[in-house]
């Protein structure tokens, strides 16, 4: 049986967060090169996990290192003009309102730019 490889999909694979407040508002994010905003997250590395790439993406987006939850959904995103993709939301947890050792700089504020060179941030993280 000969199967024509060119029909496959070839997908990018994304990874991302999901973090909420106490009052369930998500924390989103808008870099300077998108005009979106979006959860924390990103795409995922040649041989990296998906759940790694989560955690790369907390320290390089937000400065944050905390442990990644449970894979909460798979989706398939197809895009003409980026190609598929295939999306992976881990579970994020709770953000307080106020600093803790898991959240230590939850003021809003920009990443030092010699650990995230292309990105700086128009962000707001939980409006009151």
């Amino acid at each position: 049986m000969n199967v024509d490889p060119s029909r496959f999909a070839t997908p990018r694979v994304a990874a991302g967060v999901l973090i909420a407040d106490a009052a369930d508002r998500v924390l989103m994010l808008r870099t300077t090169y998108k005009d979106a905003w979006e959860i924390p997250g990103g795409y995922i590395d040649r041989g990296e996990l998906p759940s790694e790439a989560c955690l790369r993406e907390l320290g390089e987006e937000l400065g944050l290192s905390r442990p990644v939850g449970r894979l909460l959904a798979v989706d398939w995103a197809p895009h003409p003009e980026e190609g598929d993709k295939l999306l992976f939301i881990f579970d994020g947890g709770t953000c307080p309102r106020t600093r803790s050792p898991s959240f230590p700089s939850l003021t809003a504020r920009s990443p030092q730019p010699s650990t995230s060179p292309l990105t700086s941030w128009t962000r707001s993280l939980f409006p009151a």
